[in-house]
């Protein structure tokens, strides 16, 4: 299995050939642009973390798919011991760059909730996508891959606190608490207008 090195992982950011813009400008090179740099930077950190003999054990971890040695990104969290794993890799990371990285949190966390999604709707539909996922899991682990993730909330004024947005929907919010769960509405809110969450 592939844990990549800070050069490898450049090299291969170079060689995409990203579609990527910027304030309407093309970036070519994302790992000099400054908008995209630091990002970049971070994730370079954490393949310099998983090289270092004082934070291999932190950075990397044993894959529960194949038994390999991996980047603790690509893995599966299963266990207790894993998610302290998660919790521990995160702050040394915040430590190291002062941020939170695509790969290092939100895409690792996609990964697994798309883990746990699957199973489920493989059980109520029927579907084989927990298999075609466990596929791909293992392509990104024997490649090294840093699968990054993007959170936002939906547009909105952002000059202005949730609070005080023309549309309280655009962000989600409790609008009742109740004794059996809470009441949600808003933009990402599911299907119904309001959801029952216990």
């Amino acid at each position: 299995m592939a844990i990549p090195k800070r050069g490898e992982y450049l090299s291969a950011l170079r060689e995409l050939e990203p579609n990527v813009y910027k304030f309407g400008e093309r970036i070519d090179d994302v790992t000099t642009q400054p908008a995209t740099r630091r990002t970049v930077e971070s994730h370079a950190l954490a393949c310099d973390a998983a090289d270092d003999s004082e934070l291999a054990d932190l950075y990397t971890t044993t894959s529960t798919l194949s038994g390999e040695t991996i980047a603790r990104w690509n893995s599966l969290m299963r266990s207790a011991e894993d998610l302290i794993g998660n919790m521990r890799v995160k702050r040394q990371n915040f430590r190291r760059c002062g941020t939170c990285t695509g790969a290092i949190c939100v895409g690792w966390n996609a990964q697994n909730v798309m883990w746990a999604v699957t199973h489920d709707m493989d059980r109520a539909l029927g579907t084989d996508d927990q298999r075609r996922l466990e596929r791909w899991i293992l392509s990104a682990e024997r490649r090294g891959l840093t699968v990054a993730g993007a959170l936002t909330d939906a547009e909105g004024d952002r000059s202005l606190k949730p609070s005080q947005q023309p549309d309280p929907d655009t962000l989600l919010r409790v609008t009742e608490v109740r004794d059996d769960g809470i009441v949600l509405r808003g933009a990402g809110d599911l299907p119904a207008a309001r959801r029952r969450l216990r």
